[in-house]
């Protein structure tokens, strides 16, 4: 008898919420209590744990006993959008190129909503986040006001924390530097984080956090001697570069504190490789009140970053944008001034899980082609539709 060629195997495509529930990355985030502590965001109580005190002109922050801007830890997962083009929170308020200068206050705005496939204590942790925004903010003022948070009324739509990084760009010539709105005003009530058995404990996650989670597919090298601050030539950034900017020599990108799942602080360079939609991360950010112009604006100003897991969205490497007329001017996007502190000595680079099952990733599932794109570029498909972890409906 002949010998008959195996059959080749078909790999299963997973999405990665069902993946991180198989290979245990919730439980092992609930096993290490990941924003379940003291400084969590979803177990803060603003206005009692920490008040709300003045930090510079008109502006406010909620502080700690040191009196400086608390740092809370956030859990949660990219929402669509999740970009790191160099134009950042730029935009053309009167339908007119306004270049990028050394003056410009541009950041990034990224949201986050509950992960994909979340588990029961997760999702409360994620609704207890939203639960703290949502009470901070005064529910007597009825003028013009920016949140950090969005409650939609429809049930499909997830609630949303909004966060905002700090400058991207500096200059060697600048001062402290080196040469949707809340649908309701009804107070929420926080749920909790772990069901009771009959011995009345909590229930014990089944995880183990003796395990690694590898950043797999990363060819960014280790490098010991960078470290967030760092200034930077701003060409490093894909993308930056044309009619969008008019930086002088002087002008610096600045290095964010932003990790991989292994802790590694990631290059500029490699930053749209894990700023994709779907990316499961843990930060920590500050709770500003700023006063602009009589408006209002509650901000969250993300001090740390760290990637616990990626989607399986392809990530599409921003390109040069391309100034277009446009007939209708962009609304303005308001870029609160930043404070200038050292990095936060709470960064998340410091988390490490484990885990024993990271072979069967699945096929990658391709992502929205930027707007941005070149219109040579192949357009990928869009990510099928998936349950959200948030509420389990399509």
């Amino acid at each position: 008898m002949s010998e008959q060629s195996p059959t080749p195997s078909v790999t299963p495509f997973i999405p990665y919420g069902e993946r991180r529930v198989r290979d245990g990355l919730y439980d092992a985030i609930i096993d290490m209590e990941l924003a379940m502590g003291s400084d969590g965001l979803a177990q803060i109580e603003p206005h009692v744990d920490i008040p709300l005190g003045p930090t510079f002109l008109d502006n406010m922050a909620f502080l700690g006993p040191d009196k400086k801007p608390f740092q809370v830890q956030i859990l949660g997962e990219l929402s669509a959008g999740a970009n790191v083009r160099p134009t950042g929170s730029h935009n053309a308020p009167k339908g007119e190129l306004q270049p990028i200068n050394d003056k410009s206050r541009v950041k990034w705005n990224w949201s986050l909503q509950c992960p994909d496939s979340a588990p029961d204590t997760i999702q409360r942790l994620f609704h207890n986040q939203v639960t703290t925004l949502h009470n901070a903010i005064d529910p007597d003022y009825d003028a013009s006001l920016k949140t950090w948070v969005t409650r939609p009324l429809a049930d499909e739509h997830p609630d949303q924390i909004h966060i905002g990084t700090e400058k991207i760009y500096t200059s060697l010539n600048s001062k402290g530097r080196r040469a949707p709105t809340v649908t309701s005003s009804v107070k929420m009530v926080k749920k909790p984080l772990f069901t009771m058995n009959n011995t009345d404990e909590p229930d014990s996650p089944s995880g183990s956090s003796t395990s690694t989670l590898s950043s797999e597919g990363s060819s960014q090298p280790s490098a010991a001697t960078r470290k967030p601050g760092d200034l930077l030539p701003p060409s490093l950034l894909p993308g930056y570069g044309g009619g969008w900017f008019d930086h002088s020599d002087a002008a610096r990108l600045v290095q964010l504190d932003i990790r991989d799942p292994d802790g590694e602080l990631i290059h500029p360079r490699d930053w749209w490789k894990w700023i994709v939609e779907g990316s499961l991360v843990f930060a920590t950010a500050e709770m500003h009140l700023y006063d602009i112009g009589g408006r209002k604006t509650y901000s969250l100003v993300m001090k740390s970053l760290q990637v616990l897991d990626r989607s399986d969205a392809v990530p599409v490497m921003p390109q040069q944008r391309i100034w277009v007329a446009q007939t209708q001017p962009e609304p303005a996007e308001l870029s609160p001034p930043q404070l200038t502190q050292s990095p936060s000595k709470y960064s998340p680079g410091k988390v490490k899980i484990s885990l024993n099952q990271r072979n069967a990733r699945g096929k990658k599932r391709p992502a929205s082609d930027e707007a941005e794109s070149p219109p040579k570029s192949k357009t990928p498909v869009p990510p099928s539709t998936r349950r959200n972890g948030n509420n389990g409906k399509k």
